[in-house]
């Protein structure tokens, strides 16, 4: 008969410590210090504990300081590298200002992609090649 470890059992910490912040356990805890602590452990891990947690810290629109029809927005966008599940790289933003900050940020995007394609163009850079081969 195969036998399971439990997960939480193997991460104990051993030191007395919380996970995330590394402050003291107080008593009844064993792995985090306070829910604020689990909370922000696992929304490295699931995108909706991310929103939650970033929901709890922010609880308004960080431009115009707005309760209503709130969105979680990446300040680092994905498409630039930004990180998925970090709350560091969220920010709570109501509907009207995440719909002008991502315009302003596609604005930017397509300004640097014309100027790139016109760098390459007079640099002589050659097209990159496509799979399939197509024209």
């Amino acid at each position: 008969m195969m036998r399971y470890r439990h997960y939480s059992l193997s991460k104990i910490p051993a030191t007395g410590r919380c996970l995330e912040c590394e402050g003291e356990l107080g008593k009844g805890r064993r792995k985090y210090c306070s829910d604020e602590c689990s909370l922000l452990h696992w929304a490295r891990f699931d995108y909706n504990k991310m929103v939650e947690a970033v929901r709890r810290r922010d609880q308004c629109c960080q431009i115009c300081h707005s309760s209503k029809s709130l969105e979680v927005d990446h300040i680092v966008p994905l498409a630039d590298g930004g990180q998925l599940l970090d709350p560091n790289n969220c920010r709570l933003l109501c509907h009207a200002c995440h719909v002008r900050v991502t315009a302003e940020w596609r604005r930017g995007r397509a300004r640097w992609q014309r100027w790139m394609k016109g760098k390459q163009a007079k640099e002589g850079w050659a097209e990159p090649i496509r799979e399939g081969g197509g024209a």
